[in-house]
């Protein structure tokens, strides 16, 4: 009888810690990963239909990513969130050049058919992980994938020379600008790049790929991009935790000038990875801190002074942490409707590897509940109440 009463006790104990380890006011729902795909290696994006975008690794370890132990991006796989069930969207055919390993999609719903924009590391004899590039695609054959012969997918940065690691990607789809974040950690290079097409021949040269953003006074690697309430406002980070708001307010082509490019935030933990607004305009940035080895995902309010909190902590759960993106949605905060938007998560396991599963958060729904969530008092005595029965019974 004793062993049963600890037993339950630990179980239930077992469902308070779990409570406790989500927001409050949210539900963490994994999206677990059947077979195929077994594992996940990136989440990218999520289109107005609530499918989700997001790769699967195929390359052996030794290709992987140095700086998080990811696998390479090779295949892009899709999971429909209303529907449920996978299509695979790209497999890599292993010639040169294709898609090599994928760093972020932005998908252009304003054409017919839409118009993918894959930011994507090309292999280099010396080092897989050292060459970047932009890919264009159309699903040509409306068949759900980029991959038959009558589809589009050409290399749209015909000079594959000046962007050295690809962390994220944003486009402008009013005037066709392209932001990409140089993942390169030298000091004076270009952080932030605006790639245009300004001779409309289709590709974009090494001519149109200028420097958007410069950080100067730091050694430190880009992470991701999003932009914030309006095209003229775009969010960065750097590798260190520092969050940056951009705006070109010349309209010159780049955020170079005086108060064009503040420090907008610091996170507490020295280290970022990528970085997504969601629905009611906040920041949420992933990060890992390799010298506390803290992971977590943090909020970052963007309505006057900006307030930094920890939205999550997943310290003994990760090893590290990825991309985020948010599906569709009015509200990521609780609200009263059935669904908001959703938050997706990529990690790896903290043994490094790629999981069989990605992270989701939601809002709960505002308003009266039937049924009143537990706390922890009320588990407590429902705990007590377990060991008086099996007294009883005993």
């Amino acid at each position: 009888m004793i062993k049963q009463l600890f037993a339950a006790c630990f179980v239930l104990m077992s469902i308070v810690a779990a409570v406790k380890a989500v927001p409050a006011g949210y539900i963490s729902e994994p999206v677990i990963l059947s077979d195929p795909p077994t594992t996940q290696s990136g989440v990218f994006s999520v289109d107005s239909m609530g499918r989700l975008y997001f790769g699967h690794a195929t390359t052996d370890d030794s290709l992987r990513d140095p700086r998080t132990g990811r696998g390479a991006s090779s295949e892009i796989w899709i999971w429909d969130s209303v529907n449920g069930g996978y299509s695979q969207f790209y497999d890599s055919p292993g010639t040169n050049p294709s898609i090599n390993s994928v760093a972020g999609i932005w998908i252009d719903e304003g054409t017919s058919p839409w118009t993918y924009f894959i930011a994507d590391q090309q292999p280099d004899p010396a080092n897989p992980w050292t060459t970047g590039a932009v890919w264009i695609a159309q699903d040509l054959t409306g068949d759900g994938d980029i991959m038959d012969g009558g589809d589009r997918l050409d290399l749209l940065t015909v000079d594959t020379s000046v962007l050295v690691y690809i962390s994220d990607i944003i486009r402008d789809d009013i005037t066709g600008e392209i932001y990409v974040t140089n993942a390169e950690g030298l000091m004076g290079n270009p952080m932030v790049y605006r790639l245009f097409d300004a001779d409309s021949s289709g590709f974009i040269e090494a001519s149109e790929m200028t420097a958007y953003y410069l950080l100067a006074n730091n050694s430190a690697y880009a992470g991701g991009l999003t932009f914030g309430e309006g095209l003229d406002e775009i969010y960065t980070h750097e590798s260190t935790g520092s969050v940056y708001r951009l705006r070109d307010l010349n309209d010159d082509g780049d955020a170079l000038d005086s108060n064009e490019a503040i420090l907008f935030a610091s996170l507490p933990i020295a280290g970022a990875f990528d970085i997504e607004s969601d629905p009611d305009g906040d920041l949420f940035v992933t990060a890992s801190d390799w010298s506390t080895y803290t992971h977590a995902i943090y909020e970052i309010t963007t309505s006057g002074s900006p307030v930094v909190t920890v939205f999550d902590d997943l310290t003994s759960a990760v090893g590290s942490m990825g991309g985020i993106a948010f599906g569709p949605g009015l509200h990521f905060e609780p609200a009263p409707v059935t669904q908001g938007a959703r938050l997706y998560l990529n990690y790896t396991t903290s043994s490094w590897t790629d999981p069989g599963q990605i992270g989701c958060y939601y809002g709960q729904p505002t308003g009266p509940v039937e049924t009143p969530t537990m706390g922890t008092w009320g588990i407590v005595l429902l705990i007590a109440g377990i060991g008086t029965m099996l007294i009883r019974r005993s």
